[in-house]
């Protein structure tokens, strides 16, 4: 089963102690970072609240002060960079698709 975890409201809205969870046994089970991502507006607790319903008061507003500690709390206890710095260029698609290419054996014909 895939439960979402590491993005935008999915880090705001669950537990820490659940997204905690699911960054350990991904990078136990996989041996690789978590991507996470969140929006610039998640850490402004003082934006203006617009007229909407309430789900999606919710899904916008729910936890945005817990928002800046929670990323706190992840930053010290893992690893995080960027990803242009994480995929390099030896891992560009331009590249991959270059090297994929030159290991292509020839069709034998006969």
């Amino acid at each position: 089963m895939n439960l979402p975890a590491a993005g935008g409201g999915y880090l705001r809205v669950f537990p820490i102690a659940y997204t905690e969870w699911v960054f350990r046994h991904f990078e136990n089970r996989h041996g690789k970072p978590v991507v996470v991502y969140f929006h610039p507006w998640e850490l402004d607790p003082e934006q203006p609240r617009l007229q909407s319903k309430l789900k999606s008061r919710i899904r916008h507003y729910l936890n945005l002060r817990r928002m800046q500690p929670r990323l706190e709390r992840l930053f010290a206890t893992h690893t995080f960079q960027p990803m242009n710095s994480y995929m390099g260029p030896q891992n560009a698609p331009e590249q991959q698709e270059e090297e994929n290419a030159s290991q292509k054996l020839p069709l034998s014909a006969g």
